[in-house]
């Protein structure tokens, strides 16, 4: 069972484009497709995975993590070689919606595999720690393929995918390898539409679950955005394509500090993690929205706390409420959450980014999650009065 955790780490680290990143801009741009674009494609992306979470999620409840991680890696992989073949805008939709039920599948599978792979070996306890050395691999394979992916796309726009899709691949062979955590085997399995109206009914009934959600996909929502705002920023202060790779590669050696130091920087702001990121994502913001590189890459720098804990909290969070045969069902009720607001966002922003700058489009959503912050504020202090 432990070599569960010795694979998830390398399918942590390349199952996800961890080379397109720095480029993915450039490439849209390189096609012809202009920036609202690239806000619309990224509404379709939420779309898709709020349309496909939840299936997908009681699926992998039906039919276990590691059959679920298998399609996953399958359909990623697929979806990234599509881009090869890339000839219009329909195809980039294509392949955004196959990315898109990849993700669906991938998502609550892979952390809840984790989780009762945990539970197995009575170390549940430990789940923050593991899951946070997991994602470390995240940031090592992000980081190197921000350096070389934006050489490789000056070389050849291409070079960057493909040597991404041989990474993604090497992860369906690994998936196979997988043991399936044996309660997860044994446990009562409830009908399709009973597990649905199950969680649903759950997630309405607990208030704080629900709030959890709410702020999650607030949150998350932003977070989407945030890297949108990156490539925009670098062209307007005309920063060589060259040098986008070593920003990133910067930002991923930071998020790997923030996630190997995941655990004290928890006990240290006291449980009030959601302020916190809020926080990170609005001093982000703030600092994208004025015409200064180095003041744009501290706002990015701040940002990787979000990215570094996020992730581990909000799943941390949820694991410990639920119950196993309908972990990966919640788990994906909360992304499905997470891409009704992601997508609505994204796709509000498209409708007005090409007839403003870039500074004011960041300065935009800056103002908004400001509001978003003092409301939350407010009415938390109601509801504890």
């Amino acid at each position: 069972m432990e070599r569960n955790l010795r694979i998830m780490k390398w399918v942590a680290g390349t199952s996800l484009p961890f080379m397109l990143g720095p480029i993915l801009h450039s490439f849209y741009r390189f096609y012809g497709m202009d920036v609202s674009f690239f806000y619309y494609i990224l509404a379709i992306s939420v779309v898709s995975i709020f349309l496909f979470e939840v299936p997908t999620g009681v699926i992998a409840d039906k039919i276990g993590y590691k059959k679920s991680m298998i399609i996953a890696v399958s359909l990623l992989t697929t979806s990234i070689l599509m881009f090869i073949l890339v000839q219009n805008k329909l195809w980039f939709i294509i392949s955004e919606i196959v990315f898109a039920l990849g993700i669906a599948f991938k998502s609550g599978a892979d952390t809840g595999l984790i989780y009762d792979t945990l539970v197995v070996l009575d170390k549940e306890d430990e789940y923050l720690d593991v899951y946070t050395q997991i994602r470390k691999f995240l940031f090592v394979f992000a980081g190197i393929g921000s350096v070389l992916s934006s050489i490789l796309f000056s070389i050849d726009p291409l070079l960057p995918i493909l040597i991404n899709v041989i990474f993604m691949g090497s992860n369906i062979v690994l998936c196979f390898f997988l043991e399936e955590p044996i309660h997860t085997k044994e446990v009562e399995r409830i009908k399709f539409v009973d597990q649905i109206n199950y969680v649903a009914k759950n997630c309405i009934k607990n208030i704080d679950l629900m709030k959890i959600f709410i702020v999650s996909s607030i949150l998350y929502s932003f977070y989407r955005l945030s890297f949108n705002t990156y490539q925009p920023f670098f062209l307007a202060t005309n920063l060589d394509i060259r040098l986008y790779g070593l920003v990133f590669a910067i930002l991923n050696v930071f998020a790997f500090y923030f996630s190997n130091h995941a655990k004290k920087i928890v006990e240290l702001i006291n449980h009030r993690y959601f302020e916190f990121l809020f926080g990170c994502l609005l001093i982000g913001f703030g600092l994208l929205s004025i015409p200064i590189l180095y003041l744009g890459v501290f706002g990015m720098v701040s940002q990787q706390f979000f990215r570094a804990l996020y992730g581990p909290i909000s799943t941390k969070v949820v694991n410990e409420v639920t119950e196993s045969n309908v972990r990966a069902t919640t788990l994906s009720a909360m992304s499905f959450m997470n891409n009704i607001f992601a997508g609505t966002l994204a796709f509000t922003i498209g409708l007005y980014t090409d007839y403003i700058n870039n500074y004011q489009n960041t300065f935009i959503i800056f103002i908004t999650l400001f509001v978003i912050l003092v409301f939350n504020i407010i009415t938390s202090k109601k509801s504890k009065s």
